[in-house]
């Protein structure tokens, strides 16, 4: 599965998208709460295709979205600290506009 997540962190507000893949069955799994309890975390697109498929999704989105990385802001044991990005009308209109694209 390719997601496309919105975080927010309960204690500062703090909102960003996250990109990323897993093979679990279910995305809420990929998040452990020991590591991710302080966010709630909602999702925006979830796509469910072949691995290789969402891998290049994912690729695509990651380099995309380079000027728009929160990676800086986020703590340094943030697994997926490079698949995050602002939480903004242009990456969200960005990530949408890449997925039409591709399902074309």
């Amino acid at each position: 599965k390719f997601y496309f997540l919105k975080f927010t962190c309960r204690d500062t507000g703090f909102m960003f998208y996250k990109v990323g893949i897993t093979t679990q069955k279910r995305w809420e799994r990929r998040f452990s709460k020991s590591h991710y309890d302080c966010y709630d975390i909602e999702p925006v697109n979830i796509i469910e295709d072949t691995l290789y498929r969402c891998t290049e999704i994912e690729s695509l989105c990651v380099k995309s979205l380079a000027l728009y990385s929160v990676q800086h802001l986020l703590p340094l044991d943030f697994c997926g600290r490079s698949e995050c990005f602002q939480f903004n009308e242009e990456v969200h209109e960005s990530v949408k506009s890449l997925l039409s694209d591709m399902s074309t």
